[in-house]
């Protein structure tokens, strides 16, 4: 089974979207569904569907703080990949092509959307880049304190991100003292 694919995708079809696929947008890629919709032997063709939840390089934060995207891109195609010999195709090697149609990029989720599934929360905690500290005091500047912040405006699902770093950042502050003035 492939890294982050919840599908029994076969290894050689993930190692071939790899290849393949267009990553050079993704700052984070937070879910990877592959799935084999078709195959037909005679043809000696695949089609795989493809979704994916990721950050983009460019995203827009949440207005608390810089750190965190405000939302989570999805992107979908299906590939059709064909093969030239029966022995590639049952191998799954490299195929002759590896085209992709409907593609749909114009998918973005909220935090908190019921629609986004667990694993991507789950993952986002550990692949957003996230500078713990800044994270903080832009809440600090935001709220006007650390007391003061006001959790129900945040994402719900990233409540033990923002308690993560808020921990991490009293232990900065005990260790070595605040990074910068806050007021």
């Amino acid at each position: 089974m492939t890294y982050n694919c919840p599908n029994n995708t076969p290894d050689e079809i993930y190692n071939i979207i790899e290849v393949v696929h267009d990553w050079r947008s993704i700052s984070s890629r937070l879910m990877l569904v592959l799935k084999i919709i078709k195959e037909d032997k005679t043809a000696l063709t695949r089609k795989v569907f493809l979704k994916m939840y990721a950050i983009y390089d460019e995203w827009e934060p949440i207005e608390q703080s810089s750190q965190i995207p405000s939302e989570v891109f999805a992107e979908t195609c299906t590939y059709t990949m064909v093969w030239d010999t029966d022995k590639d195709y049952e191998k799954m090697t490299k195929p002759l092509s590896a085209d992709y149609d409907d593609f749909d990029c114009d998918l973005f989720y909220d935090w908190d959307s019921p629609e986004l599934p667990a694993e991507v929360i789950k993952n986002a905690h550990w692949k957003l880049h996230v500078d713990e500290v800044q994270l903080v005091e832009d809440l600090i500047e935001y709220y006007g304190g650390l007391e003061q912040i006001n959790y129900e405006d945040l994402p719900k699902s990233l409540k033990p991100l923002f308690e993560t770093s808020i921990s991490k950042y009293n232990r900065y502050i005990k260790f070595n003292g605040y990074p910068k003035a806050v007021t």
